[in-house]
């Protein structure tokens, strides 16, 4: 699960530390469902856990295979534009630092391989081709 939040119509994303590839990573916020929570609660918990940021209205933008060749996992893909609270001074373990940049910032820092997590490629690309140019 993973959430395409505005604020002041600007996308949040977090920079975070993957071991795995020993860098950090911008992407957007996202976690993995607790046994018996539904997509939405997940959305919402999580992307507060990580930002320090309330969000309560939802609206699911996909559903994505993000390796269909080892993993089963599903990714569901949400857009929050009613940011409730913002603190720009938070920190966490776990986050960097909390990044906020236009759709076009977005689109051109995947274009030159500066964002390079699927879900968040492929998050930007659904926001800006389904709800960005048509409003």
């Amino acid at each position: 699960m993973a959430v395409l939040a505005l604020h002041l119509g600007k996308i949040i994303f977090v920079k975070q530390y993957r071991y795995c590839f020993g860098q950090v990573i911008l992407e957007l916020p996202a976690g993995k469902i607790e046994k018996g929570e539904s997509c939405e609660n997940t959305a919402i918990r999580e992307f507060f856990e990580e930002t320090n940021i309330k969000i309560d209205k939802l609206t699911f933008l996909g559903k994505i295979y993000p390796s269909v060749g080892y993993t089963n996992e599903e990714i569901y893909l949400y857009l929050a534009d009613n940011v409730l609270e913002f603190d720009e001074n938070f920190k966490s373990d776990e986050i960097d630092e909390l990044v906020l940049l236009t759709v076009e910032e977005a689109l051109q820092m995947i274009k030159e391989g500066k964002i390079v997590d699927a879900k968040t490629v492929v998050g930007v690309l659904y926001y800006y081709t389904f709800y960005y140019l048509k409003h």
